[in-house]
């Protein structure tokens, strides 16, 4: 239970911290000042994003230690936390697509406006203009047509460098409008700790920056290493103890997905990791659930596939038997209110009956 107040006052503060920016943020919103600081906004919806992120991961481990606790009213705990995370996180998402919505708006308003979303990357880049003053008049035209780039950060976690790579290549590396010396200060300015320090030693010059991709592929995309990373976090995702918990269950799922599509896209047959991988899985699915998808089946021989197939199906299942179920609930709930209004209109009219003097 310790554990469970400590991260209940870690949110907590998380959550406070959220409100805050949200209260400048509609704030800015509603100021009617036609010049609104882009830079801010964007700046305020990562680090949003970035809250609203925290606070879901504080989130499942809260209501993973509340599943797992011997109260009797479990059941109710975990349904209130549930609701009361939902409630939470509907509010921060709603402030997050009012300003999405505005900043779509003040794109369209203002097209030839130069705007990124890393703050560091704009740092860098300034930092650049200053040493290369030469080149100035040339580079004041390529960064007036500079992107405006939304990328996911790399803080040197092995299973996330490809995909990281592939965005950002896509997007900055094989862009012919900008010098290397823009690709690097994009670079620094989307890398976290511990990958951060890796280049640290590289000054922002152009020559510096193909070393500097160099020396992170060579660090984090090998191969091996890569493999082995998505097997350790597929073995070590949370397990689901609740039945009724689906949306701990879509958690699951999706997270075995990724990992098996991003083993696929190395080319890691199936085979080699199926049989280790498939069994740890089930066994991380609640008691009614696994004995349902490998009842009269074989599961310690099916594939990664086949056995995201049948927890899919079960999961749909009852995601559906679930909202049917809440639907007759409101249903039967409804109807007693409504039976409940007859009586009392029933009982008013009959005392109205007895009162009324009799005419001479």
């Amino acid at each position: 239970m310790e554990d469970l107040v400590k991260k209940k006052r870690v949110r907590g503060g998380h959550r406070s911290s959220a409100k805050k920016l949200v209260a400048k943020i509609v704030e800015r919103l509603q100021g009617e000042s036609p010049d609104k600081d882009v830079l801010w906004l964007r700046q305020s919806q990562t680090n949003l994003k970035e809250k609203i992120k925290t606070i879901r991961q504080f989130d499942e481990q809260i209501i993973d230690i509340i599943s797992a606790s011997k109260e009797e009213d479990v059941d109710e705990l975990v349904t209130q936390e549930i609701e009361d995370s939902d409630n939470a996180i509907a509010e921060l998402e709603r402030i997050l697509l009012e300003l999405e919505d505005e900043l779509c708006k003040l794109r369209q308003s203002t097209p030839l406006s130069v705007s990124t979303t890393q703050n560091a990357a704009d740092a860098s880049l300034n930092q650049s203009h200053l040493s290369t003053s030469s080149d100035m008049s040339v580079g004041k035209i390529v960064r007036a047509k500079l992107p405006k780039l939304e990328l996911r950060k790399f803080n040197g976690k092995i299973c996330e460098w490809q995909e990281f790579w592939d965005s950002f290549s896509s997007s900055i590396d094989n862009n012919e409008q900008l010098s290397d010396v823009d690709k690097f200060a994009y670079l620094r300015g989307l890398l976290e700790e511990p990958a951060k320090s890796t280049i640290t030693g590289f000054s922002l010059k152009e020559a510096n920056y193909k070393s500097a991709v160099e020396l992170l592929k060579k660090r984090f995309y090998k191969k091996s290493a890569v493999q082995r990373a998505h097997v350790n976090e597929l073995i070590q995702l949370s397990p689901v103890f609740k039945e009724r918990d689906t949306r701990g269950l879509r958690h699951l799922y999706d997270s075995c997905e990724a990992h098996n599509r991003a083993l696929k896209a190395l080319g890691v047959s199936e085979e080699s990791y199926s049989s280790i991988v498939v069994p740890v899985i089930v066994e991380k699915l609640p008691e009614s659930f696994r004995l349902t998808i490998t009842r009269g089946t074989d599961f310690l021989q099916w594939s990664m596939e086949e056995m995201l197939d049948a927890f899919v199906k079960e999961l749909e299942l009852r995601k559906a038997h679930n909202a049917v179920e809440t639907t007759a609930i409101w249903n039967e709930s409804n109807s007693v209110s409504e039976r409940t209004l007859i009586l009392l209109l029933h009982s008013w009219r009959m005392r109205n009956e007895k009162t009324v003097v009799p005419s001479v």
